[in-house]
């Protein structure tokens, strides 16, 4: 089974993104050739207040992909976390706290 099916919310909160992110692509090539695209109608803060654990989830996933290994750690941990029916508060803390404390300007 993969995440995405043991998290509610989460294919829809993905294919409303690839969405938004096919009509910004197309809006672009349309200014060029004169023919601007609908906008999508799905509302993707709407979806995030529906499923709070797939939001948690997806901003989990982008620290993940981040370039500092700290940061890609504390993603991957909330990530699990998630999963695995943990607390989203708990995951929003990871992820929070994730910066060293001597790194953080005075």
């Amino acid at each position: 089974m993969d995440d995405r099916d043991k998290i509610e919310g989460l294919k829809i909160l993905e294919d409303a993104f690839r969405e938004l992110k096919t009509y910004r692509y197309n809006f672009e090539k349309g200014i060029e050739s004169g023919r601007i695209p609908q906008k999508p109608e799905t509302d993707i803060e709407e979806i995030m207040v529906k499923y709070p654990r797939a939001a948690m989830y997806n901003k989990a996933q982008g620290y993940a992909w981040g370039s500092d290994y700290r940061k890609k750690a504390a993603g991957k941990k909330a990530m699990e976390l998630i999963v695995n029916g943990g607390e989203i508060k708990e995951a929003e803390e990871i992820l929070n706290s994730w910066l060293p404390e001597e790194s953080i300007w005075n």
